[in-house]
């Protein structure tokens, strides 16, 4: 079954295991379950979808088959490998419907539910309920974004009594992990692929290595035997996946931690979203000690949770008083139009012979009354809101203060162009389920009458509304609704926590001008000039420039000043995987093995070479516009003169070569890519200096510090690590992201590291501590690249969303 196509990586044919040894489609198990697809396959069993006939339904079906000592005879039978694995197989078999028996006992909402276990074709199989949804780390993956407390209270809360239960029989589950909870579509989490049965027969057949999941699981299940296992070892595993849910990234491996444990506690490596408590909670879960960590769900549940189980009845009493409080103002708007304004005189003079009525205004905090008793959810179950809600919610205040007050101006001139006779007498409104009349305004005496002195006449004076007044209890409208008097509070706070977090929201797609506050980390300009997704960045010497590439195969030069598009360089052809500006000169290389130098000033393509066999994956120039460093699928490293060609070739991996960087302080050549593995090369003679290992998967990008003496590499694993470029020394590991890093990026004074990721942000580090120091977001895809501009404090950012991103990267302390 081919690969698929990966950014930055070439595809590779897979063989499935569940092509080669699993049953057939359309067979027919029990006589009752039809075999319609693999749903995922491992070294103990096959899983299946399959149709219940008898009562059309969906399931999931379980077969055992450990295939490091199991083969298939035909299409159905299964059979262990030899003599010497009969023992093996079948007490493995046994084990495996032990437990089918044992979850067949549980009836938990939460835990994958067993229908049925049978023995067939010498093998045995498990029915369980068919759960739609996505797994945990899918879930994790779509939000793009921190879950919030409240999001992962509502899914621990249900996982923590499912393992009570569990426990409670003396089982384990033996395998938590993101991929083995699922996420229903009403949101509920439900755990599945229990690893009990198949930790026993790992440890009795020793033929395989205990089963565990790196990261997820604690040190004692890498044990020969399970004796030290108990509900602790559930806890760890469960602390690990939360640990993965609040920072982004897996915990480092029980077996690393034991030699030297660096693992950040919860409370450093998460952002501050979370309740301490809760987070303090993590790292108790996660210590290596099997005594240190909580010894039952019961003990650890209320540390994780604390009063997070009240958010939700909390929650409930704030919509109910808020579907109270919207009745009782849809009343007051209802009564509204019959109260009407007595013009005031003066005393002594005479009324008009007309008296223009005027329609009071219907409040504008009235209108926008059950918004604001929804935002005071903030005061009364602050853990309940979130800031994409209160953003939302303060946008409904506007946008009802903002109509409710032209619609009311707008009635008040249309009254006062066409007056209306007064009423006879005065009307009545019902507020707070009271009648009160308005009266009229009691009128003076008349005083003595006194012969003035004869003056000027004086104009009539003009008649203006009094201020309407409900003197039923002597309050005013908003004293007499309490509800509302906490709405406003609440909206008050939700409004502080609005404008704390706004930043984080996207400006539309213009300039948006100059940053003046060193602190404002924010976007400075997006710029769509894109028809395609783009898969590299460029920038000019003068920070004039940005030559973005896309997958169309064309390169456009943009003004960073202007955002205006300057011109497109390359007609759209084999996709430009690779970009690299020097003065006046630009290089871009192609899937299909070209490389192309450009000129800027005229926009005419001056070389082109097609030495590598494949696509070319990296290209940087080397000191100056004359030489470039180019390297892709042959595995080969190559120095390529302007003039006169490949000038020298380097052994550059056993697998593609990703990425390449150059540093003309020291005329180090740097090269990595498939085999994890980073190559240092001294460019005077084009040998192999050192090599650095550290990541566990492709690396996918390299860059030099500014002085030469620090490497950064950034990987698939979701790691960033910066080396000593002398001694091929490790300096510090940058662990955040949640997604696959594509690409990094040192600031002009070195002091600041950009990485991409296909988690859709830019993270900005700093590089002497390692300490992240902030997150950008706006993409709505996968990040492909970023490069800092040379003069000045802006960092660029670029990826499928066709939109290049213009950031304020200005800190105190650095250039």
């Amino acid at each position: 079954m081919p690969g698929v196509a990966m950014q930055g990586k070439p595809q590779r044919p897979r063989q499935h295991m569940d092509n080669l040894l699993a049953l057939p489609n359309a067979t027919l198990l029990a006589g009752d379950y039809r075999i319609e697809r693999v749903l995922g396959a491992g070294g103990f069993g096959i899983t299946y979808f399959a149709r219940d006939v008898s009562l059309d339904r969906a399931v999931a079906i379980k077969e055992y088959f450990p295939s490091d000592f199991a083969a298939r005879e035909g299409t159905l039978i299964v059979r262990s490998k030899s003599t010497s694995c009969d023992e093996d197989y079948d007490w493995g078999l046994e084990r495996f419907i032990e437990e089918a028996q044992t979850l067949a006992k549980f009836e938990h909402p939460n835990i994958a539910r067993v229908y049925r276990y049978f023995r067939q074709n010498n093998t045995g199989y498990m029915v369980l309920q068919f759960e739609e949804g996505k797994s945990f780390k899918s879930w994790l993956d779509k939000l793009g974004r921190p879950p919030s407390q409240h999001e992962l209270d509502q899914i621990i809360a249900p996982l923590l009594a499912a393992l009570e239960l569990i426990h409670a029989q003396d089982f384990l589950h033996r395998d938590i992990a993101p991929d083995n909870i699922i996420i229903r579509p009403d949101g509920s989490p439900v755990l599945i692929d229990f690893g009990s049965a198949r930790g026993e027969v790992a440890q009795h057949s020793r033929t395989v290595s205990a089963l565990v999941k790196p990261g997820y699981s604690p040190f004692e299940q890498y044990a020969a035997t399970g004796k030290q296992q108990g509900p602790w070892t559930d806890i760890y595993a469960l602390g690990a996946t939360l640990y993965h849910a609040v920072t982004g990234s897996r915990p480092i491996d029980s077996p690393t931690r034991i030699t030297t444990d660096e693992l950040k506690p919860a409370a450093q490596a998460a952002r501050a979203l979370y309740r301490p408590r809760f987070l303090k909670a993590i790292d108790a879960a996660l210590q290596l000690k099997i005594e240190a960590r909580p010894r039952s769900i019961a003990a650890w549940q209320q540390e994780l949770l604390g009063d997070g189980g009240a958010v939700q009845p909390k929650l409930k009493a704030v919509e109910a008083g808020a579907a109270d409080a919207l009745a009782r103002t849809r009343k007051l708007e209802t009564a509204m139009p019959r109260i009407v304004r007595w013009p005031g005189r003066r005393a002594g003079e005479q009324p008009p012979a007309k008296r223009l009525p005027i329609e009071m205004k219907k409040p504008a905090k009235l209108a926008a009354a059950p918004a604001m008793v929804a935002l005071s959810a903030a005061v009364v179950a602050p853990k309940a809101v979130n800031r994409r809600s209160l953003i939302a919610l303060l946008d409904g205040v506007r946008a009802a203060v903002a109509s409710t007050g032209a619609a009311a101006k707008a009635r008040v001139e249309r009254f006062n162009q066409a007056p209306a006779p007064l009423p006879s007498a005065p009307q009545a409104i019902e507020l707070n389920d009271q009648p009160t009349e308005i009266a009229r305004p009691p009128q003076a005496k008349a005083p003595p009458r006194v012969e003035p002195k004869p003056k000027a006449p004086r104009p009539t004076p003009k008649v203006r509304p009094e201020r309407v007044r409900v003197p039923s209890s002597g309050k005013s409208w908003l004293r007499q609704v309490p509800w509302l008097q906490l709405a406003l509070i609440g909206g008050v706070v939700a409004t502080m926590i609005y404008i704390q977090d706004h930043r984080a929201s996207e400006p539309p797609l213009a300039a948006i001008g100059a940053v003046h506050a060193t602190t404002d980390l924010d976007l400075v300009r997006a710029i769509r000039q894109q028809t395609s997704a783009i898969r590299s960045l460029a920038v000019s010497p003068d920070s004039r420039l940005i030559a973005a590439a896309g997958a169309d195969g064309s390169v456009s030069l943009i003004d960073v000043a202007s955002g205006n598009l300057l011109k497109t360089l390359a007609a759209p052809g084999s996709e430009v995987t690779a970009v690299d500006m020097a003065e006046g000169v630009l290089a871009m290389a192609r899937r299909d093995g070209t490389i192309e130098l450009y000129d800027l000033e005229k926009g005419e393509r001056l070389r082109n070479f097609r030495e590598p066999q494949g696509p070319v994956w990296a290209v940087r120039f080397a000191g100056g516009n004359r030489q470039i460093v180019a390297a892709g699928a042959d595995r080969k490293v190559r120095l390529i003169d302007r003039d006169r060609g490949s000038r020298a070739t380097m052994s550059g991996s056993g697998n593609d070569v990703l990425a390449v960087a150059y540093t003309a302080r020291l005329r180090l050549i740097a090269a990595a890519g498939s085999d994890k593995l980073i190559r240092i090369y001294e460019g005077g003679r084009t040998r192999e200096a050192r090599t650095l290992s550290g990541h566990t998967d492709d690396v996918s990008a390299l860059a030099f510090s500014p002085d030469g003496r620090t490497i950064a590499s950034a990987s698939f694993d979701q790691t960033a690590i910066l080396w000593s470029a002398e001694t091929g020394k490790q300096l510090v590991k940058l662990e955040g992201h949640g997604n696959r890093l594509t690409s990094l990026a040192f600031s002009s004074d070195g002091g600041l590291l950009a990485t991409g990721s296909e988690d859709t942000t830019v993270k900005l580090w700093d590089t002497r501590t390692g300490a992240l120091v902030h997150t950008y977001v706006g993409h709505t895809g996968p990040v492909r690249s970023v490069a800092f501009l040379p003069q000045g404090s802006r960092l660029v950012s670029a990826g499928d969303d066709q939109t290049i991103r213009i950031w304020n990267a200005e800190v105190a302390g650095y250039r």
